[in-house]
């Protein structure tokens, strides 16, 4: 399960940061989330990311990710979303 929690997260956070000039994806830094992020039992927030939908070839844009035990429980605009209480928030490079 804590595998597919950091490939959940990881396929999320893919989705915001592009160099300009290449648009070549940038590899994300996950020894940046907080420990909480790794563990399946905590809830994490992942604020102001694109996301990219797989088989969509779209990108939804300045979203909020809401994970909870593991799962994805929300993904909603950035601005229709207020993250519960004591979750964890990870700010992303959009906001």
């Amino acid at each position: 399960m804590k595998t597919l929690t950091a490939v959940t997260l990881g396929a999320v956070a893919v989705g915001g940061s592009t160099l300009a000039a290449s648009r070549v994806p940038v590899a994300p830094d996950f020894s940046a989330l907080p420990v909480a992020a790794q563990s399946p039992s905590s809830a994490v927030a992942l604020t102001h990311v694109n996301v990219v939908p797989m088989g969509s070839g779209r990108v939804l844009r300045d979203q909020t990710v809401l994970v909870e035990q593991g799962r994805l429980r929300r993904l909603r605009s950035a601005d229709e979303v207020q993250v519960p209480a004591g979750v964890t928030t990870v700010r992303g490079m959009l906001g």
